[in-house]
C-alpha cells in the first residue's frame, strides 16, 4: 500500500470534533442470547494480538450491498483448527452487529449459539464467542450474521461519482474487522470463498473471477466467486457498482481498467501500460502471475493505491488520465504505482510477512523492484535518478534524534497507522538497493527467486529472507541487514585517502596525485551517526554514535582515464582499507580522486577533507554519482562537516551538466544560502545564479518547445522559477510581465503548465499597477467554475510573490475576505508567511483567530501555516507560531495529539535551519564578497 503525503497533511488538519463516531471498537453486540437478559461482563482478554490456540482454516464469506443504501449486512463461516483447550474464541469485530453467532463441532452440524460479549477495551476491536462448555482441541465451524454501516474511507465504504454511489473496501492494515468479523492479522492466511448479493443492475467484483450469478427477487442477484489462495484478512476485496470496463490487451492474465460509469476514456494510459510494466515485474520473478485475472480499479477518494490479489484498488487521481491533456507527472505517477503494486503480488500477496513489525518485507521490496522495473521500461525517465531521489528523502527523514528503527513492533492502531511512512517505504527499498550491489545483481535475483519459492501462499519473517540471502551471497550479508534494519539514523562514513608520509601535505598530494607510495596506498574509514545541527541544548543531547555493518565500495583514479573499485565492510568504528588495482596488487600512486559511494547505492552520507571532497569535481561521476554529492553538500552543510564556500565551488562544477534532478538539487542548496549573502553582496549572487543555469533557463525558455524531452518539461518550471526569484534574469522577468499581461487580458498566452510560474515571477518585480490587475482578476472569477478555481489559485500565489512592503496590509486584508475561498486565502496566508519581511505581520495578524469557534473550517487550516514557516528559519517566529497553536489545541480548535506529532519535525527543520545559518554565514559572506 503507497501512502501519499496529502493523507498525512490532511490529519494533521483534522477537528477533534471529528474523530470516531459512536460504536468504534467492537461496536453494538445483539443476538438472542443477550437481547434476553442482563449484560454479561467480559473477563480479561488479548491486548492486540489473537490468541495461537485457534487457528482459522478456511472463510466462507456473504456480503450483501447495495450502494443506494447506508447499511450492509452478512454472514461468515469460518473453520477453525484449536490446538488446545479454550473456554472461548476470541475474533475481531469493529463498528458490527452481530445478529446471531453459531458453533459446529461435528458431522451433524449440531448448531451450538454462542455468547457474544465486548473486550472490556474498546479499543481492542474484539469480541469474545463463548460455547456453552469448554472446546477441546480439534476442528469446529463457527458461523455470525452480521450488520454495519458503510464508511467513507476505509472498512467497507462507500463513495459517489456523478451522484451515483459505488462501494469498494480498504482493508489495510486492520480495517477487514470494520466489514465482518474475523481473525484480522496477517499470520492467519486462509482460502476465502467470497458471494455478493447486489442489485441486479449492478456488477460486483472480487479477488477472484466470478464464477456464477444467480438472480434473486426483489430486483437483487447473488455473485459467487471462485476460491482464493491463502489471503490474509487485509487483502480481501470486494466492489460493486454501475462500472465500465476498459480491457488491457496482450496481458499474461485478464487484465481490465474498472471505472465509473462514463470514464473508460481516461482509463486508456492505463490499460496500455499495465501489460508491459507486469511482464517485467513476472520475468523478475521467473514464475507465472500467481492470480488468475487483475482488476485495476478507480477509487475516487482513495489516497494512493492497494494491492488486493486481482482486485487492485487505485485513487482515481493516479488511474485516471485526461486522454485529451495528459500531464507527463501524472503518467509517471501512474506508472510507479502500477509497478508497485504489481510488485507486490509476489512480496505481500503471494509471500506475506507474517507480523507488521515485518511490514518493510512488502513495502521496502515494492518500492525497490518498483524503481528497477521503471528503469528497465524507460531508461530516458531516468527513474534509477529518482531513486536516489528517494533514498536522499528517507535519509532526510531518518537523521531526527528520536527517529524509530526500520523494523519495529507496534502496539495500537495509531502506532501501527504510523509505521507506513517513508522509514517503511523509502529506507528499506534504499536498503536493499545496498545489499543488491553489494551480492551482485544475478546473486541476488536468484536469492529472491527462492524466498518466494519457499515461502508461496505461506507467512515469513525477516529471519527467513535472511537465512536465503545469506545462503546465496558470497559476502557477509546477515550483519549488514540486521544492522540497518534494527539501528535508527543515518550513517556518516568519513573517508581520507593516505599516502606514504601522508600527514602535512596529504590534501596537496591528493589535489596532485603523482606521489609514489611503496607501501600501497590506503583509505581510512569511520563511522558515526548524522545528525543535523540544531544548536542550544539538543546537539549535547544527541544519541551515542551507533556502529553498523556498512557495505562500503569506492571508485578511485588509477591514472588516465583508468579507474579502480574497492569494497569493505566497515563493521568497525574505524578501519583502514588498502587501495588495489584490478590485477589485486596493491595502487602505490596516490589518486587524484575517490568516490566512496559507487552509484550511490549505499545507505550513508560521506564526508571528506575539502580537498578531496573538492576533487570529486574533476572526477567522472555518473549522474547518480554527481545527484547523490550534490544531495550531500546540503546534508554536511547542515551537520557543520562541510563549509558553505566550499559547497558553491562544487555546485560551480556540477551545475554544467545540465541534469534534471541534479540542477534541482544545485538550485535548492543555493536557494538555502541566498538568505546569507549579505546585502552589498547581492548582485553577486544573481550573476551567479544566471552563470549556472541562465543559458540553461534560456534554452528551455517560458514555453513547451515540439518534441522536446519528458525532463525538460518538468524541469522547466521549476528552474525558471529558481532563475526569476533568485537570479532575477532582466530577460526572464521582462518575458513574464509580457506574459502576464497577455494572460490577464485574454487568459491566452501561456502553456498550461507554466501559468502560476510566470505570474510569480513577474510578481517577484512588479508593480502596483500589476498587483491591482492581479487582486481584480482574483475577485472576478466566477465561484462557480471548476477551471476559475485554478485560475484563482494562481493568482493568489502570485499576488503572495509581491516583495514590497506597501502591498503587505492588502494581501492580509484578502486573508480576511470571506467573499473568497478558504483555499485562496490560505494560500495568500502561505506566502506571507515564508517571507522574513511579511512574516511578522502576518503571524501578529493571526492572533485574532485565537477566537475561532471550535467548529471552524477557516482555524485549523490557518493554524498549520505558521508551521510551514520554516523556511524562514526564525526561531523567534516560530515560538510565537507555537503559542498560537497550543492555544487553538486548547480550545479543541485542532487535535493536540496530531499537532504534536506533525509539529515536531517542523520544529527540528527549523532549529537546524536557523544553526546551520549561524554556523555558515561567514562561509557564504566571503565567497560573494
Amino acid at each position: 500500500m503507497r501512502i501519499w503525503p496529502l493523507a498525512a497533511l490532511a490529519g494533521a488538519l483534522a477537528l477533534s470534533a471529528c474523530g470516531p463516531g459512536p460504536g468504534v471498537g467492537s461496536g453494538a453486540l445483539r443476538g438472542p442470547q443477550l437481547a434476553e437478559g442482563a449484560h454479561v461482563p467480559a473477563p480479561q482478554g488479548p491486548a492486540f494480538r489473537l490468541p495461537d490456540a485457534v487457528v482459522p482454516l478456511a472463510y466462507d464469506l456473504h456480503v450483501e450491498v447495495d450502494p443506494g443504501r447506508p447499511s450492509f449486512a452478512g454472514r461468515v463461516r469460518i473453520d477453525l483448527r484449536i490446538d488446545a483447550a479454550v473456554d472461548a474464541i476470541w475474533l475481531h469485530s469493529a463498528e458490527l452487529d452481530i445478529d446471531e453467532a453459531h458453533l459446529h463441532r461435528d458431522a451433524a452440524e449440531t448448531r451450538a449459539p454462542l455468547q457474544v460479549t465486548a473486550h472490556p477495551d474498546p479499543a481492542s476491536e474484539l469480541i469474545r464467542l463463548a460455547p456453552p462448555s469448554p472446546l477441546a482441541p480439534g476442528a469446529a465451524t463457527i458461523e455470525l450474521s452480521f450488520r454495519g454501516r458503510f464508511r467513507e474511507h476505509v472498512g467497507l465504504f462507500r463513495q459517489r461519482v456523478d451522484d451515483e454511489p459505488y462501494v469498494f473496501t480498504d482493508f489495510e492494515p486492520i480495517d477487514a474487522r470494520r466489514a465482518f468479523p474475523c481473525f484480522d492479522e496477517p499470520r492467519f492466511k486462509t482460502p476465502w470463498r467470497v458471494s455478493m448479493t447486489v442489485p441486479a443492475g449492478a456488477h460486483a467484483l472480487s479477488n477472484m473471477p466470478a464464477t456464477r450469478s444467480e438472480p434473486l427477487g426483489g430486483g437483487r442477484q447473488r455473485v459467487h466467486f471462485a476460491p482464493t489462495r491463502p489471503l490474509p484478512s487485509y487483502l480481501v476485496a470486494m466492489a460493486a457498482g454501475p462500472f465500465e470496463f476498459v480491457d488491457s490487451p496482450d496481458a499474461q492474465v485478464p487484465v481490465r481498467i474498472v471505472v465509473p460509469r462514463g470514464m473508460a476514456a481516461w482509463a486508456q494510459e492505463a490499460a496500455a501500460i499495465a501489460p508491459p510494466l507486469l511482464d517485467l515485474v513476472q520475468a523478475y520473478f521467473d514464475t507465472p502471475v500467481p492470480f488468475p485475472k487483475l482488476d485495476l480499479i478507480s477509487v475516487p477518494e482513495l489516497s494512493g493505491a492497494m494491492e488486493n490479489p486481482g482486485l487492485i484498488t487505485v485513487g482515481s487521481y493516479i488511474l485516471l488520465t485526461d486522454p485529451d491533456h495528459p500531464a507527463i507527472p501524472q503518467q509517471r505517477l501512474l506508472a510507479l504505482v502500477l509497478a508497485h503494486e504489481f510488485a507486490h503480488l509476489w512480496f505481500g500477496d503471494l509471500v506475506t510477512p507474517a507480523a507488521w513489525n515485518d511490514l518493510w518485507l512488502n513495502e521496502g521490496f515494492a518500492t525497490w523492484l518498483a524503481d528497477k522495473t521503471l528503469q528497465a521500461w524507460r531508461s530516458e525517465r531516468r527513474a534509477d535518478l529518482d531513486q536516489v531521489d528517494a533514498k536522499q528523502e528517507a535519509m532526510r527523514e531518518d537523521a531526527g534524534i528520536d527517529v524509530r528503527p526500520a523494523r519495529t513492533t507496534a502496539h495500537g492502531r495509531d502506532a501501527l497507522a504510523a509505521t507506513f511512512d517513508v522509514i517503511t517505504y523509502k529506507k528499506t527499498g534504499a536498503i536493499l538497493d545496498m545489499l543488491e550491489h553489494w551480492m551482485g545483481e544475478d546473486a541476488f535475483r536468484a536469492a529472491m527467486r527462492a524466498y518466494v519459492a519457499a515461502h508461496a501462499d505461506a507467512t515469513t519473517d525477516t529471519d527467513a529472507l535472511i537465512d536465503i540471502l545469506g545462503g546465496h551471497s558470497e559476502r557477509e550479508l546477515r550483519a549488514p541487514l540486521r544492522s540497518f534494519l534494527s539501528t535508527p539514523g543515518v550513517p556518516l562514513v568519513e573517508a581520507a585517502v593516505h599516502c606514504a608520509t601522508a600527514d602535512a601535505d596529504a590534501d596537496a598530494r591528493a589535489r596532485a596525485g603523482a606521489n609514489s607510495d611503496p607501501e600501497g596506498v590506503r583509505v581510512s574509514l569511520s563511522q558515526r551517526r548524522y545528525l543535523p545541527q540544531l544548536g542550544g541544548d539538543s546537539d549535547a543531547q544527541a544519541p551515542a554514535d551507533s556502529v553498523w555493518s556498512i557495505p562500503v565500495c569506492m571508485r578511485y583514479d588509477l591514472g588516465g582515464s583508468a579507474v579502480g573499485a574497492t569494497c569493505a565492510l566497515l563493521e568497525q568504528a574505524a578501519q583502514s582499507v588498502a587501495l588495489t588495482r584490478p590485477d589485486g596488487t596493491p595502487l602505490r600512486h596516490c589518486p587524484r580522486w575517490l568516490q566512496p559511494n559507487v552509484e550511490a547505492r549505499g545507505y550513508y552520507r560521506y564526508a571528506m577533507p575539502a580537498a578531496q571532497l573538492l576533487a570529486l569535481g574533476s572526477a567522472p561521476l555518473s549522474s547518480r554519482e554527481a545527484l547523490d554529492l550534490a544531495h550531500d553538500l546540503r546534508a554536511l552543510l547542515a551537520s557543520g562537516d562541510l563549509q558553505a564556500d566550499d559547497a558553491l565551488r562544487l555546485a560551480t562544477v556540477l551545475a554544467p551538466r545540465r541534469e534534471r534532478l541534479l540542477s534541482l538539487e544545485l538550485a535548492e542548496l543555493m536557494a538555502e544560502l541566498a538568505p546569507l549573502v549579505p546585502e552589498d553582496s547581492e548582485q553577486r549572487l544573481r550573476a551567479h545564479v544566471r552563470q549556472l543555469f541562465g543559458e540553461h533557463a534560456r534554452a528551455l525558455s517560458l514555453s513547451p518547445r515540439p518534441g522536446e524531452s519528458e525532463e525538460d518539461t518538468l524541469l522547466r518550471p521549476e528552474l525558471l522559477s529558481f532563475v526569476g526569484r533568485v537570479g532575477r534574469a532582466p530577460w526572464l522577468m521582462a518575458a513574464a510581465r509580457q506574459a502576464t499581461d497577455t494572460w490577464l487580458r485574454s487568459g491566452r498566452g501561456i502553456a498550461p503548465g507554466m501559468i502560476e510560474v510566470t505570474l510569480r515571477i513577474a510578481a517577484v518585480g512588479g508593480d502596483a499597477a500589476l498587483f491591482q490587475r492581479m487582486k481584480q482578476a482574483l475577485h472576478s472569477a466566477r465561484v462557480d467554475e471548476d477551471q476559475d478555481d485554478t485560475r484563482r489559485l494562481v493568482l493568489a500565489g502570485a499576488l503572495a510573490s509581491f516583495e514590497q512592503p506597501a502591498f503587505t496590509d492588502e494581501l492580509l486584508a484578502l486573508v480576511d475576505d470571506t467573499s473568497l475561498p478558504v483555499e485562496v486565502r490560505h494560500r495568500v496566508l502561505i506566502g506571507l508567511m515564508q517571507r522574513p519581511a511579511s512574516a511578522a505581520a502576518a503571524l501578529e495578524h493571526l492572533d485574532r483567530y485565537r477566537s475561532a469557534p471550535r467548529r471552524s473550517r477557516v482555524a485549523p487550516l490557518f493554524l498549520l501555516t505558521p508551521l510551514l514557516g520554516a523556511p524562514l528559519c526564525d526561531l523567534g517566529h516560530l515560538d510565537r507560531a507555537n503559542a498560537l497553536a497550543d492555544h487553538l489545541a486548547e480550545k479543541g480548535v485542532i487535535r493536540a495529539d496530531i499537532l504534536r506529532s506533525h509539529r515536531q519535525r517542523v520544529v527540528t527543520q527549523v532549529r537546524s535551519c536557523a544553526a546551520t545559518r549561524r554556523a555558515q554565514a561567514d562561509a557564504v559572506a566571503a565567497y560573494y564578497r
